[in-house]
């Protein structure tokens, strides 16, 4: 298992076809115990506070109900199977939201009615999906569905009572709503690796990562003002200290998968966002968001190395798992309005996790 780097991600963005706006010196690498990192990602945030040090992963973002735990997303079909590398098998999904959500995520562009709208969650293990039923103008009604990503704690339920009509504030919404859900999933994972007896460094990790995160969530909010975005509060119900294998498993999915790839599309965003607060705000936060996700793979060498052969093997699994279910999420164009947030095309998103599965031997794993 490899750890991510900034400067492994920033050359990723580049052999995707996107040049890149950071230079030497911009969001240091650092290890897992919050080792300074220079530049940019060490300022502050955009919305006032001022920025640790190093970075890790964020997600990617979401229009309707999800965001990305500190970057960009692109939307999702549905989460059946995928045509695309790795393809994802069919998986069941529960929904919750207002009157008339399908029992399943509708794929993005299909005919609904207005009797179908309101926001629709969907969980799918530790992913998920948010979907609305959305005025087209002439032609009517369609599903609009984008994955929600970022690293999620355990107990969180996303299900906003109220959605803004315009992507671009939805998307914001979102983005901040899953920064902030972050910072408890870091001080539960801080308490349940204490619990478990794991080093000092990779606690000391996990209490930098959750301050980092509420500075992210606090310059997504500075943004969205900017948009009309009206933050609602993460829901976050708090469960017993889980087993270390149940640990590694959400580990391998909401950090080395989700949170490494989140900080991919940060790295991304902060070379491609046409709107210059945009590119600085994503810009500091990609150096974070990187140092959280060699956070994640740091506590997977720890823990896995703790786990019996079927246990290892199991977490495997889940980590494959998270790998096809965003292959499946990244499959459909998001809105254009969001080309302004430096958001990825289907395509240039899929080019990025192709990249990333490749340069840490996820599939080895």
């Amino acid at each position: 298992m490899r750890k991510p780097t900034l400067a492994a991600l920033t050359a990723l963005v580049v052999a995707c076809g996107g040049g890149t706006t950071f230079e030497a010196g911009d969001g240091g690498d650092s290890d897992a115990t919050g080792g300074s990192s220079g530049g940019s990602s060490g300022s502050a945030s955009s919305s006032g506070g001022s920025s640790g040090s190093g970075g890790s992963s964020g997600s990617s973002g979401s229009g309707s109900s999800g965001g990305s735990s500190s970057g960009g997303g692109s939307s999702s079909g549905s989460s059946g199977s995928s045509g695309s590398s790795g393809g994802i098998g069919d998986a069941s999904s529960d929904a919750t939201g207002g009157g008339g959500c399908p029992p399943t995520p509708p794929t993005t562009g299909t005919p609904c009615t207005p009797l179908d709208a309101g926001a629709c969650s969907y969980s799918n293990g530790m992913f998920g999906e948010s979907c609305r039923c959305e005025s087209v103008g002439d032609a009517g009604f369609t599903w609009s569905c984008l994955f929600a990503g970022g690293r999620r704690p355990e107990g969180f339920a996303d299900n906003p009572a109220h959605r803004p009509s315009s992507p671009l504030a939805r998307y914001l919404e979102d983005a901040a709503r899953l920064e902030a859900a972050s910072v408890g999933a870091f001080r539960i994972l801080r308490r349940e690796l204490a619990t478990h007896g794991a080093p000092r460094r990779l606690l000391r990790g996990a209490s930098r990562a959750s301050r980092d995160e509420r500075r992210h969530a606090r310059a997504m909010r500075s943004l969205g003002r900017r948009w009309g975005a009206e933050t609602q509060r993460p829901r976050v119900t708090a469960g017993p200290t889980r087993d270390l294998e149940a640990i590694a498993v959400e580990n391998a999915a909401e950090g080395c998968v989700r949170e490494t790839f989140g900080a991919l599309l940060a790295t991304w965003q902060a070379a491609h966002a046409r709107d210059r607060g945009v590119r600085a705000t994503m810009r500091r936060i990609a150096g974070e968001e990187t140092r959280h996700a060699s956070l994640a793979w740091e506590v997977a060498r720890w823990a896995e190395a703790r786990l019996a052969p079927r246990a290892r093997q199991r977490v495997a699994k889940a980590r494959k798992h998270a790998v096809d279910a965003l292959v499946a999420a990244v499959a459909a164009e998001p809105p254009s309005e969001l080309a302004i947030f430096g958001v990825p095309s289907a395509a240039q998103a899929t080019r990025l996790l192709e990249g990333m599965v490749r340069s840490l031997g996820i599939d080895a794993v």
